[in-house]
């Protein structure tokens, strides 16, 4: 219902952020007899149960002012061979984060610094980061980690 109410309104724009959208399509820790003879082998989808199957069929062009932004995070698991097509997401709908601007970057390390991820990053280096990195933040975040 609320879903519904929040569809029909234009009154307030509605964001939904996910983190770690990965996670609610492997099989949770769950086991019940309904999914014996599946392909889970017992265990409960992690996508059939409540929250995010709340999410997983939300899709923001059906809002009035509605935004999905979704993001898979692989920090604590093994990387998973996620596969876009086998979960029905269209390939207009599958964006690729572009690489940071030198303020982008300098903000990004500032936000690590605040964070306590980096430790007496020197702020004249920030330039020749940047140009190692190219503004990829993947890398960014690889490269400092290891180094401070």
């Amino acid at each position: 219902e609320l879903f519904l109410q929040l569809q029909k309104q234009d009154t307030y724009p509605v964001l939904v952020m996910c983190d770690q959208w990965n996670e609610c399509f492997p099989v949770s820790e769950y086991v019940s007899i309904r999914y014996d003879n599946t392909r889970f082998h017992g265990y409960i989808p992690a996508y059939h149960l409540t929250m995010p199957r709340a999410f997983h069929k939300w899709d923001g062009y059906k809002y009035k002012r509605g935004l999905k932004i979704c993001a898979t995070s692989w920090v604590r698991y093994k990387r998973r061979d996620y596969r876009p097509d086998l979960l029905g997401v269209k390939d207009h709908e599958v964006r690729t984060v572009r690489a940071f601007t030198q303020q982008e970057f300098a903000n990004y390390v500032t936000y690590l610094r605040l964070m306590g991820v980096l430790h007496h990053f020197p702020k004249k280096d920030l330039e020749y980061f940047y140009m190692m990195t190219q503004g990829n933040g993947f890398q960014t975040r690889k490269m400092l980690s290891m180094l401070y």
